[in-house]
């Protein structure tokens, strides 16, 4: 894109697109992963090499326990897919975390960890927010 408005309408295309659903554990849960990437490309004028940048935001679906989230079977499928891509995705976290060879991580294994691959290890830099409920409850 070219303008911030066509970003926008672009972001709120995705959003719109995105599957939530009602569980036992939230009202509104995401049961879809939220990928938005922009990438910067600054041309030179003099038409020497451009400079790029690459900012990934990225909303995973909501990990609950499928045996909590109530018993429709596409939700108990929706829950188990979603946490089997966060799982993958803790996998390769602890790969580069252990110091593993770029080609000995398994990045091909999810469409998740494929889309975050350059933004995880080599010079990128990542940081990770997570939401992580304080109850008794959910300590398991």
């Amino acid at each position: 894109v070219t303008c911030f408005d066509k970003l926008v309408q672009l972001f709120e295309e995705g959003r719109y697109n995105r599957v939530m659903r009602s569980t036992e554990e939230n009202e509104v849960s995401s049961r879809s992963h939220l990928i938005f990437m922009i990438k910067i490309v600054k041309s030179p004028k003099d038409g020497g090499k451009p400079t790029i940048g690459k900012l990934l935001l990225i909303d995973p679906a909501g990990s609950e326990s499928v045996y909590r989230i109530g018993v429709n079977k596409n939700i108990f499928y929706e829950g188990a897919a979603i946490n089997a891509s966060l799982e993958h995705l803790k996998n390769v976290i602890r790969q580069l975390v252990d110091g593993k060879k770029p080609g000995e991580i398994n990045y091909d294994g999810h469409v998740l960890t494929k889309a975050l691959k350059d933004s995880l290890g080599g010079s990128a830099k990542t940081l990770m927010l997570i939401n992580l409920s304080p109850s008794i409850y959910n300590i398991e």
